[in-house]
C-alpha cells in the first residue's frame, strides 16, 4: 500500500483489494466473460458497516452490479471514518490482475485517502 500528495492536491493511494477469492472477481460473466476490470476502470467504494467481520468495511464494486473483494482492513481503518463524515473517494483499477487472489489493485483519490497519505509519511521519515 503506497499514497501520494499529487500536484494537484488530491492525495492518492494505491492499495491491494483483499477477498477475491469470495466474489465475482475472475468468475464468468454470461455477458461479459471473466470478471476482471481493465485498467482505468471505475471502481466504487462502498462502506459495509454491517460486515460481521469489520465494522470498518469497505467494499469494492465495479460496474454497480459486480462485488471484487473489499479494501484491506489498515486501509479500511483509516478511509472508512472519512467516508462517515462525507468525504469524497474515487476509485480506479491501478493493476486488473490475472484472477487470482491479491492480484488486483487500486487507486484512491480524495480527501478520503488522506490518513493513508499520511501514515505513508509517516513509515518513511521513520524509516530514515
Amino acid at each position: 500500500m503506497g499514497a501520494t500528495t499529487a500536484a494537484d492536491g488530491e492525495c492518492r493511494a494505491s492499495v491491494w483489494i483483499a477477498g477475491l477469492q469470495f466474489y465475482d472477481y475472475g468468475r464468468d460473466d454470461e455477458i461479459i466473460g471473466p470478471v476482471i476490470p481493465r485498467a482505468g476502470d471505475r471502481l466504487q467504494i462502498v462502506r459495509d458497516p454491517g460486515n460481521p467481520y469489520d465494522r470498518n468495511a469497505c467494499r469494492v464494486e465495479w460496474r454497480n452490479r459486480f462485488v471484487l473483494g473489499h479494501l484491506p482492513r489498515e486501509a479500511a481503518a483509516s478511509v472508512a471514518p472519512l467516508l462517515d463524515a462525507g468525504k469524497r473517494l474515487s476509485a480506479f483499477v491501478h493493476k486488473p490482475g490475472d484472477g487470482s487472489v491479491w492480484s488486483l489493485t487500486a487507486l484512491l483519490v480524495g480527501p478520503a485517502a488522506e490518513g493513508l497519505d499520511a501514515a505513508r509519511r509517516s513509515r518513511e521519515s521513520g524509516e530514515r
